[in-house]
């Protein structure tokens, strides 16, 4: 995953363990972001740019801060790999899926399972 800061000044990749910030126009690495255990599959900016979320193998979403390079908040409770994560526009509210069965019982008894599970959470 690879996402544009708000400026367009620098991007987020993911891909290992790690989110990795570069500055777009020299094309050099400034800072990489350390704390995922599994893969990282996906990365979005704050519509302020201070901000950056990712979503990994190891279900949990990270809220980082970009100048430190620091999780602000782990986010737990997917019980499969985070596959997408994205801010609101206002940047108050992000959400986060991953394809996880869900078993829901519905009227009468029946059962079904929903193949994605979606969390949002305001801050």
């Amino acid at each position: 995953s690879v996402a544009w800061s708000p400026d367009g000044r620098h991007a987020l990749s993911a891909g290992d363990n790690t989110v990795r910030l570069w500055e777009v126009e020299s094309g050099r690495c400034l800072r990489v972001l350390e704390g995922h255990t599994g893969s990282v599959w996906s990365v979005a900016w704050s519509p302020d740019g201070r901000r950056a979320l990712s979503g990994a193998d190891d279900n949990t979403v990270r809220l980082w801060d970009r100048e430190t390079a620091q999780p602000l908040h782990v986010l737990e409770g997917h019980t499969d790999t985070v596959n997408s994560v994205v801010f609101s526009p206002d940047g108050r509210t992000l959400a986060s899926c991953s394809v996880a069965p869900v078993p829901t019982v519905v009227a009468g008894g029946a059962m079904t399972v929903t193949l994605s599970a979606l969390v949002i959470l305001s801050y």
